[in-house]
């Protein structure tokens, strides 16, 4: 069953900001996040990113810096010169990782920290010493 009304996503990552309408704004312009859809006025703003959703809700507090989120992409290096020329700082620049993924790390101006992965090639686990348990 769906319901217009949460996202579809099976996992949600609900993220806290003091000014989530902020937050949004600078997510469209330099993630290339949209808005879903906005509750209780500016209460919660869900966002679609790239293939999957989160959920931004305002709170008094500083966003944990113990939480990170990954969300995938095919257009790492573009996406991290965006968010860079918008005030991210860049914690590691797009890298090529021998288990078939290219990934970044930044944070934006609110302090919350982002990895971003790109598939650049299908590499057996095995061959870099990962164990497939289910995939």
């Amino acid at each position: 069953m769906t319901n217009r009304s949460a996202p579809p996503s099976s996992v949600i990552p609900v993220l806290r900001y003091p000014d989530i309408v902020a937050v949004a704004a600078w997510l469209k312009t330099a993630f290339g996040f949209r808005e879903r859809l906005r509750i209780g006025g500016n209460h919660r703003i869900q966002m679609h990113a790239s293939g999957g959703h989160l959920v931004l809700h305002q709170a008094d507090i500083e966003p944990s810096r113990s939480v990170s989120i990954m969300i995938r992409t095919d257009r790492i290096d573009e996406l991290f010169e965006t968010a860079v020329s918008h005030g991210a700082v860049a914690l590691q620049a797009p890298q090529t990782h021998m288990f078939g993924e290219r990934q970044c790390t930044l944070q934006d101006p609110f302090g919350q920290v982002w990895n971003f992965t790109q598939t650049v090639e299908d590499v057996d686990p095995a061959s870099w010493g990962g164990e497939a348990i289910e995939l």
